[in-house]
């Protein structure tokens, strides 16, 4: 018997394993923090803040450094959604961070390109 736990329901580990008799799996919208070993929840407000993030940085762009940021958040974002089996949504948003971020981190290597053939010439 397998027991999901989503951020609807805040079980204890140990309280609903000894109730239910099951092992606990964690819900596709919740990720292992690898580095402290434990899970951790992700809201929709949290999602929405962090796609925020990436639609401002892929706009402001920074010198290709936003746009970058921007991919980034988009990534996460996504791998967030994926796993939330629907419960998390943001996949519009996800696309512009992939989109914007993507043609100024382009823009910004067509421009180190031209630099680097320039300078060669000279």
């Amino acid at each position: 018997m397998e027991v999901v736990i989503t951020s609807r329901h805040r079980l204890i580990k140990d309280r609903a394993t000894a109730i239910l008799g099951g092992t606990l799996v964690p819900h596709k919208g919740i990720e292992k923090d690898s580095s402290k070993g434990m899970l951790k929840t992700y809201s929709q407000d949290q999602v929405n803040t962090m796609l925020r993030r990436g639609v401002i940085f892929s706009i402001i762009w920074l010198m290709g450094v936003g746009s970058a940021i921007s991919i980034f958040m988009a990534v996460k974002a996504m791998r967030i959604i994926n796993r939330s089996n629907g419960e998390i949504v943001g996949m519009g948003k996800v696309w512009w961070c992939f989109i914007v971020g993507g043609l100024g981190v382009t823009f910004w290597g067509a421009v180190i390109i031209m630099v680097i053939v320039n300078g060669a010439k000279g």
